[in-house]
């Protein structure tokens, strides 16, 4: 079972009400990857950073979080839909350039170590 939480950023005086919970993700290092185009295709870039996560022998410490660039109600081609992936890593070991899985493909953005 995959779980799913859907959030956005708000300022620290928003006051909720349950079922809604508020969370703070506290600050690491991230692996981060610009996809560009159709939701249904954002699996082909989780490969991708999968690859690069095994070929370097990063370690994930947290799930992914997927933001949002673009509103489908303001951008009608999905080709041009923008997701940001931003998968937490351990703050050791190092992204390979050389090995850069991306670039090659077409259309896709070099991956990205966020401290």
């Amino acid at each position: 079972m995959v779980a799913t939480e859907i959030g956005w950023p708000v300022g620290d005086d928003v006051a909720v009400e349950s079922p809604v919970e508020l969370t703070t993700y506290p600050a690491s290092r991230a692996l981060v990857f610009k996809h560009v185009g159709p939701y249904d295709e954002l699996g082909r870039s989780y490969r991708l950073l999968s690859e690069v996560i095994e070929r370097n022998g990063l370690t994930t410490v947290g799930d992914p979080v997927e933001w949002y660039e673009s509103d489908p109600a303001e951008v009608p081609d999905p080709q041009e839909y923008v997701t940001v992936i931003e998968w937490p890593i351990d703050p050791d070991g190092e992204l390979d350039q050389s090995r850069d899985v991306f670039t090659k493909r077409a259309g896709w953005s070099a991956p990205a170590v966020r401290s």
